[in-house]
């Protein structure tokens, strides 16, 4: 079985509140997960490991090289800082805003 589907299934059966608590009891899973993220080279919470592996198109940094902030396996990543401090926000939020005046025009 995949990693992705040992993990799926033990969220299913433990539940998105205490899935984590099973993974740090599972050592051979909890292995196999450490191993999987180890190519990012920096400390990864279980959570933000388990939402890598489940969604392996994501990366923890930005397109700048900042590390963006980990909100929850549901949510995903944030920016890499606040609309002030994140120049990838900003650009986001320019974007955003040309679309919006794009559909108004």
């Amino acid at each position: 079985m995949s990693l992705q589907q040992d993990i799926l299934d033990l969220i299913k059966k433990a539940s998105l509140r205490n899935y984590s608590k099973q993974i740090k009891n599972n050592i051979e899973l909890l292995q196999r997960i450490l191993d999987e993220t180890s190519k990012y080279n920096m400390e990864l919470s279980i959570p933000e490991m388990v939402y890598l592996i489940l969604n392996p198109m994501e990366t923890p940094f930005c397109h700048r090289g900042n590390k963006k902030v980990f909100n929850s396996v549901e949510k995903g990543y944030r920016f890499c800082g606040n609309k002030k401090s994140c120049l990838c926000n900003q650009e986001n939020q320019k974007e955003k805003m040309t679309i919006v005046q794009s559909k108004n025009h």
